[in-house]
């Protein structure tokens, strides 16, 4: 009888491991970039030394273990299933070797939540062109507000121009925008549409702020909680708010900063004196400042480098007198200046004080309609051209227009940095990097 031969035997469960056309696909959705969130370490790179002349240091890692045993095992999903594109994701070599040992902080629902998150963001990225992938305020979202009724989707390239006729809803968007900064901004847009206690339109609002390290989303939408039946009072109206699809008590405004130049220049009952007064009021809220310290701060050594050429000195206690630079050698008072003056005054002080402000701030300077139309065609495009061709990478822009001809004249002055444009019922976006 030939001597029996010893065989090894068969691993009661063999490991469900992904196929090399499945592996390619998990990195190719994921940019070669690792999805675990604020990582986006780079995984390929070219080789002088590997016959295939690259270098490849990410890893696709199985959201549910390739066996019994592993991390986060599902017995109820098939061979198939397990080896799919679906239950992989595409991770550095740290990472992926981070979420295999921590299933209890990286869970299924978690991984499942990164990866697509992650394949969004690079999707935006091809999508959309270089703009959108630059730090700042990236896409927003919004349902039933104000004019724009229905559901509406916009992304925000780094300079952006907004038109449409009045009443079409340019304030609406301008309001949304700002209400993520909290402050004075979140007290206009909710004052002015009722938001907070809006339930029954099932309006919300989404933004999502993007920087080099990570991309965040906050949803805030009302809502009504039911009161006790005793009580027949009328349901209780709140603010429900998610930050990236979880529920929170807050969200991070700082993230969302806005100065919003629109109905500054217009007095109203109890306003201050005059505009000029009006607009630092405004700028003190917006950057936190006591208002006679920014009063204080405006003076002619700290804004002798200004980004629009205007000069500033005090006279008296909270009075300004303004040099323009178009040649006059002599300082006015702000009461003595155009309205066009008076603008590109404020737009300077504004521009000061965001690139005074801390270097991770991402500041998006909105100029509506009511404030931007108040300056001649000739000078918005210099504006245009001036705030656009700034180096800082800090400020994003926001120009509304009501004529459609005059953003067409401002689009062609930046047509090579053109990104796309998009439509919000009768008004037209147009975004550039």
């Amino acid at each position: 009888m030939p001597p029996s031969v010893l065989t090894p035997n068969p691993p009661l469960h063999p490991r469900d491991e992904f196929s090399l056309d499945v592996k390619e696909l998990l990195a190719k959705r994921s940019g070669y970039i690792c999805a675990y969130p604020g990582c986006r370490r780079m995984t390929v790179a070219g080789s002088d030394d590997r016959k295939s002349g690259l270098t490849l240091v990410g890893v696709a890692a199985h959201i549910t273990a390739a066996a019994p045993g592993g991390p986060r095992y599902d017995p109820l999903m098939g061979h198939d299933e397990r080896s799919s594109e679906s239950n992989g994701i595409w991770t550095c070599q740290i990472h992926g070797k981070f979420i295999d040992d921590n299933p209890s902080v990286c869970t299924t629902e978690e991984l499942r939540r990164w990866k697509g998150q992650h394949e969004q963001w690079v999707f935006d990225r091809v999508a959309s062109g270089a703009g959108f992938a630059l730090p700042g305020t990236t896409r927003v979202r919004f349902n039933n507000v104000g004019v724009l009724k229905g559901e509406h989707e916009f992304r925000l390239g780094r300079h952006n121009i907004l038109v449409g006729p009045n009443e079409a809803g340019k304030t609406t968007v301008a309001e949304i925008i700002s209400a993520f900064s909290g402050g004075v901004h979140w007290n206009w847009f909710n004052q002015r549409f009722g938001f907070s206690k809006s339930a029954a339109s099932r309006s919300y609002i989404t933004a999502t702020s993007t920087t080099n390290d990570f991309s965040l989303t906050v949803a805030l939408s009302p809502q009504a909680r039911a009161t006790s039946r005793k009580t027949k009072k009328p349901p209780e109206n709140y603010l429900h708010i998610q930050v990236n699809g979880n529920v929170a008590a807050d969200w991070p405004r700082t993230l969302f900063r806005v100065v919003n130049l629109e109905d500054q220049l217009n007095l109203r009952h109890g306003d201050p004196k005059t505009r000029f007064a009006k607009a630092i009021r405004y700028l003190a809220n917006v950057f936190s400042i006591d208002e006679t310290t920014l009063f204080q701060s405006i003076r002619e050594e700290t804004y002798a480098n200004t980004a629009l050429g205007y000069r500033f000195r005090q006279s008296t206690k909270n009075k300004i007198e303004i040099l323009v630079p178009d040649g006059r050698t002599f300082f006015l008072r702000t009461e003595s200046l155009s309205s066009s003056e008076l603008c590109l005054a404020i737009v300077d002080i504004a521009l000061k004080l965001i690139l005074s402000s801390a270097p991770h701030d991402q500041w998006i300077l909105i100029l509506d309609s009511g404030f931007f139309g108040r300056l001649t065609l000739k000078t918005k495009t210099e504006l245009f051209s001036k705030l656009t061709s700034f180096n800082d990478r800090k400020i994003q822009t926001l120009f509304c227009l009501n004529i459609d001809e005059d953003a067409e004249l401002l689009r062609q002055a930046k047509l090579d940095t053109w990104v796309s444009s998009a439509r919000l019922d009768r008004l037209t976006l147009h975004a550039f990097a």
